[in-house]
């Protein structure tokens, strides 16, 4: 996902604990970015304080979860996503596929939303001479 955001033209990090979140929210304009979290049940204490944090101080977030108690208001958004329970169970495999597949749709919509009047003269020059060459 943060690879595809940056390919966009969007600034995107990847967090892997609530103090590198907080850390660099400390350092940007709060009310430029955009929170994007992929929790399964988004019950463990990490990611409940993350959540309250956010929504106290109204920044522009995506929780993506199979909890459904947890509602989208103001500038907090939820995507809710059903899993297969499996008995016995090694890999969190249909949480990630789900994940993806709403991680793809994201992209795909800011990608068909983006200015394509924007596009300078080496992409268009690229998208020309590589990605259509042959095709015509």
């Amino acid at each position: 996902m943060s690879n595809g955001l940056n390919s966009l033209g969007f600034f995107s990090s990847v967090a892997k604990s609530i103090h590198e979140v907080f850390l660099w929210m400390k350092n940007v304009d709060l009310d430029s970015i955009l929170i994007l979290i992929f929790s399964k049940s988004a019950l463990n204490h990490e990611v409940m304080f993350l959540i309250n944090a956010l929504k106290e101080h109204k920044i522009n977030s995506i929780l993506i979860t199979t909890n459904k108690n947890i509602i989208s208001e103001n500038n907090f958004c939820t995507i809710h996503f059903e899993t297969i329970e499996q008995r016995y169970r090694s890999t969190a495999l249909s949480s990630r596929i789900n994940q993806f597949l709403i991680a793809d749709i994201i992209l795909k919509k800011l990608f068909y939303k983006l200015d394509k009047k924007q596009e300078n003269e080496i992409f268009k020059k690229f998208n020309d001479q590589w990605i259509n060459k042959g095709q015509k």
